[in-house]
C-alpha cells in the first residue's frame, strides 16, 4: 500500500464540554456556513485537532457548527500543540484575516497589537478595516493600500503610545471633515482611498481639510482607481487647477519617492 497507519487516534463524542478555547486563538465566528452545508449534504466526519489539554488547535467552527446540530465531533489528540501550531497551521490559508493575526496577538499580551485592536474597534464602524489600517500605519502605505501582511509576524509591529495617539487624531479629524461619507458616496476602492487619506495626513504640502474642499469641488471628475499613486495624481489634477507652477502641490511624486514616511514612523514610534 501506498500509505501507512499514523498512531494518531481518531475520537469520537457528543460531550462538547470536554473541548476548551486556545488562548491567542482567533474568536469562533462562521459556524453558519458549516450547518449550511452540513443540511445541503450531511456531516462529513473531519476531525477537529486538539493538544492532550483539549484546547482548540484547529476546528472550532466545526465544534460549534455541530453542537448547535447536536452532531457527534470527530477528533485527535496531538500532544505539545501550541497557539504557534495553530498559527502556522492558518499561515498559509486564508482561514484567518489579518484582524485574527491581530486579536491573537492581542491576547497573549503584546501592548502593540492590544492598542491596534483597542484602535480598530473603536472605530470598526466608522470606517473599513483598510481606512484603520492607513490612517493608524501610514507608514506602511504600498502601491496597493498598507501592507498588513507584515503583521502576521509578532515582531514586525511596533505601535507605541504615541502612535496611537497620532493615529485616533488622524482618523477624528478626517471623519470630522468628512472624508468617511465621501468614500462610500462615491464608492471608492476604500484600501486606497484612505491610504491618500493617510498620505494627505503625512505630507506637509497640504491641509487634510483643503484638500477635502478641493476634492468636494471637483469629485465628479475624480474615479475610483486600484492603485495609490494613480489615486494621487487624480488628486493632484484637482489641488493644481488654476494654481501658478510654485504654487501646485505633487502629492503622488512625494509617494512614489517615500517623502514623509520615514519620518511619520520615527514620530509616531519614539518612546
Amino acid at each position: 500500500m501506498g500509505y501507512e497507519e499514523s498512531g494518531i487516534k481518531l475520537y469520537k463524542t457528543t460531550d462538547y464540554d470536554i473541548f476548551k478555547p486556545l488562548l491567542g486563538n482567533r474568536d469562533q465566528k462562521s459556524e453558519i456556513k458549516i450547518i449550511e452545508s452540513v443540511d445541503a449534504v450531511g456531516q462529513v466526519p473531519t476531525p477537529i485537532i486538539c493538544n492532550e489539554n483539549m484546547e482548540v488547535i484547529d476546528g472550532q467552527n466545526r465544534l460549534a457548527a455541530y453542537k448547535r446540530l447536536s452532531l457527534p465531533v470527530y477528533f485527535m489528540v496531538i500532544k505539545g500543540l501550541t497557539i504557534d501550531h495553530c498559527r502556522r497551521l492558518n499561515m498559509g490559508q486564508s482561514n484567518w484575516g489579518i484582524y485574527d493575526w491581530i486579536a491573537s496577538y492581542a491576547a497573549e499580551g503584546n501592548e502593540n497589537y492590544q492598542r491596534l485592536q483597542s484602535l480598530i474597534n473603536s472605530y470598526a464602524k466608522k470606517l473599513p478595516l483598510e481606512g484603520i489600517y492607513a490612517m493608524a500605519l501610514p507608514w506602511k502605505i504600498t502601491e496597493n493600500g498598507v501592507y498588513t501582511n507584515g503583521l502576521k509576524n509578532e515582531n514586525r509591529l511596533k505601535f507605541t503610545d504615541k502612535a496611537y495617539e497620532f493615529a485616533v487624531k488622524r482618523i477624528s479629524s478626517a471623519l470630522d471633515i468628512g472624508y468617511g461619507s465621501m468614500c462610500k458616496r462615491h464608492k471608492y476602492t476604500a484600501r486606497v482611498f484612505w491610504s491618500c487619506v493617510a498620505y494627505i495626513y503625512v505630507s506637509k504640502n497640504i491641509s487634510a481639510s483643503l484638500a477635502y474642499d478641493k476634492l468636494e469641488e471637483y469629485e465628479a471628475v475624480i474615479p475610483p482607481v486600484n492603485t495609490v499613486s494613480e489615486q494621487l495624481r487624480f488628486f493632484d489634477d484637482v489641488f493644481n487647477r488654476g494654481k501658478r507652477q510654485k504654487d501646485k502641490v505633487f502629492l503622488q511624486a512625494g509617494f512614489l519617492r517615500g517623502d514623509g514616511l520615514a519620518e511619520i514612523e520615527e514620530a509616531c514610534n519614539a518612546k
